[in-house]
């Protein structure tokens, strides 16, 4: 059923969404419907005729995208026709060009994506390889982390990506080290050095940061764009919180756009707040310019009271650089915004809740309440107040469930079958297996050389008939691994790809050590995690996977670092398969 109706519109928000072809800069302030507004216009396209497969929509949260092309699939009357637009963050596209075309920069197409706590590791790695045990007033790894972030956020080129080869890139570090971090600048050449390591690593690994996705697509687009399918299919994109991009961002849309200019970005230069991480507002205000784009302005605010929008306009006004605005709105009066100034985070939570304990004597119940806070780590004083006063609470915040311990310890093997080059799978894999707690670097990095480098060479072949065992080992390591592919024909498959396979049947996979049994049931067809992805009996429904342990106690209650463990034998049933080598024939 369709929901979509221009006439719902007001004037300015009808011009948008029936912007013909070209550029356009939608300044959206806040509050005044740039979703409807961005979710009307690709329903406007569809229906004009204009194939859902060949606009992209581009937010900063896979969140909003996804609750973006649900809203257009409302408003059409072929709901499957949102199921085609391409949208998601500028990492998830970017990450979805390079899966396709990753051979032509050299990668694999199974490369590993690694979030902040990877990188962060890997940085470790680096730092270890470089330095050894640096000083104590040697930046940890986290700080060179943001270091090496935001020297590419600021600094990247579309000359520096074609001039110079990936490893050598450093990207004015120098220049942002005695900038930004003067205290560090008698170490820039070892930071340097570091980088250099870093870059190596994640090259020879076959893994991506997010802000390799960023540069690596731009690469791909100035270095094949004109030729890659999915260049040629994308005719409109529309970009959301434009304010919030960087320089490479910004190039990527450009190179995207250039054959066909239907781009039109929205977004708010008062709204924008991560220039501490390389976003750069200037984008917004040069875009006019830069295309020569038509400027609408959105002005009417459907939230806020015209209290508060008075306090606002009074704010924004001070900006030196900015596109002029007036909020307004048709809403009836409110009270007038308090501002609280205290002195430290307790008399903040204080403050609060006194308040909280002043609405609560007012019958206002304490479920109609809540308080926004910008970091996290903000909301510790003020637990501790509401659990003194014996105020029940519900935090919503935290640590990212991927980025979790124990889900990070179980996605390890994952990665290592997925892709055998992922050096810090291998570290994270070996360093949390039972018994393997205290394996040094040096050790980490010899197993996952001669392991992990040579797996990821290794192929077999084996037909239906039973017995057909090969192997690989190290005789060093002594490593080896028993698999069994249950009465299945597999044609010259690489090794990671057999480890993913299980084809209608039954078999386990027991640990020796772990003492957990792995039951597949009726399992047709999975690839990679298909056979080692399921995790725990969370996954079942999805997988079709369940998990005992062989005294039959909750799964959940087991250790996940002991899940496998390297360096022991697993079988199944029937065909047998040992990488490497034919043996017993």
């Amino acid at each position: 059923m369709s929901t979509w109706s221009i006439a719902s519109l007001n004037p300015v928000q009808r011009k948008i969404v029936e912007h013909k072809t070209g550029p356009a800069l939608v300044i959206a302030g806040a509050g005044s419907g740039k979703t409807r507004v961005i979710t009307h216009r690709v329903a406007q396209l569809i229906h004009s005729g204009i194939p859902a497969s060949s606009i992209l929509l581009l937010t900063f949260t896979n969140k909003a995208a996804n609750e973006m092309a649900q809203r257009v699939g409302r408003a059409l009357k072929n709901s499957t026709e949102q199921q085609k637009i391409i949208h998601g963050t500028f990492h998830s596209v970017g990450s979805r060009f390079l899966r396709r075309n990753a051979k032509l920069l050299n990668y694999n197409n199974n490369f590993s994506i690694l979030d902040s706590s990877d990188s962060r590791d890997l940085i470790k790695a680096s730092l270890a390889e470089t330095v050894g045990k640096p000083g104590k007033y040697f930046p940890k790894a986290a700080v060179l982390q943001n270091m090496f972030s935001l020297a590419f956020n600021r600094f990247c080129t579309q000359k520096m990506i074609l001039d110079q080869p990936y490893h050598e890139r450093s990207f004015h570090l120098e220049q942002l080290i005695s900038a930004d971090f003067p205290n560090f600048e008698e170490n820039t050449e070892t930071i340097l050095n570091i980088l250099a390591a870093y870059r190596h690593k994640k090259k020879r690994g076959q893994v991506m940061d997010f802000d390799d996705l960023l540069e690596n697509w731009l690469e791909l687009l100035l270095r094949h764009g004109e030729g890659l399918p999915l260049c040629r299919q994308i005719q409109y994109i529309l970009v959301d919180e434009y304010q919030d991009t960087n320089q490479v961002q910004a190039n990527i849309l450009y190179r995207l756009s250039r054959p066909h200019k239907n781009l039109m970005v929205v977004g708010d230069d008062a709204q924008s707040i991560y220039s501490w991480r390389g976003a750069d507002f200037g984008n917004m205000l040069e875009f006019p310019e830069r295309y020569q784009a038509v400027t609408y302005n959105m002005e009417e605010n459907y939230r806020s009271s015209p209290e508060i929008l008075d306090a606002a306009n009074r704010s924004i006004n001070y900006n030196t650089r900015q596109f002029e605005k007036n909020l307004f709105s048709s809403l009836a009066e409110g009270e007038k915004p308090l501002v609280h100034h205290v002195w430290a985070s307790q008399d903040e939570a204080e403050l609060i809740l006194e308040k909280i304990l002043s609405f609560r004597d007012e019958d206002i119940s304490l479920n109609e309440m809540s308080v926004l806070y910008r970091n996290h780590v903000q909301s510790a004083a003020l637990q501790v107040v509401l659990t003194h006063a014996g105020i029940p609470f519900v935090v919503h915040s935290g640590v990212k469930f991927f980025e979790q311990a124990h889900i990070k310890d179980v996605t390890a093997f994952l990665k290592v079958l997925f892709n055998p080059l992922d050096e810090n799978a291998w570290t994270s894999l070996l360093g949390n297996t039972s018994g393997k707690t205290s394996t040094s670097n040096s050790s980490l990095s010899l197993i996952w050389e001669n392991y992990g480098l040579g797996f990821n060479q290794m192929s077999f072949k084996t037909t239906s008939s039973k017995n057909n065992v090969y192997e690989m080992k190290n005789s060093s390591l002594d490593l080896s691994y028993t698999l069994d592919l249950t009465s299945t024909i597999v044609e010259d498959w690489s090794a990671t790809a057999g480890l993913g396979y299980v084809y209608e049947g039954k078999g386990s996979i027991t640990s020796a050590s772990s003492a957990i049994k792995y039951e597949t049931e009726s399992v047709s067809g999975f690839g990679l995690f298909g056979l080692l992805g399921m995790v725990w009996e969370g996954l079942e429904g999805l997988i079709g996977v369940r998990y005992y342990s062989t005294n039959y106690t909750d799964f959940k209650s087991t250790n996940t670092s002991e899940v496998l463990s390297l360096g022991k034998p697993y079988s199944i049933s029937d065909t047998q398969l040992i990488f490497g080598q034919k043996v017993g024939s």
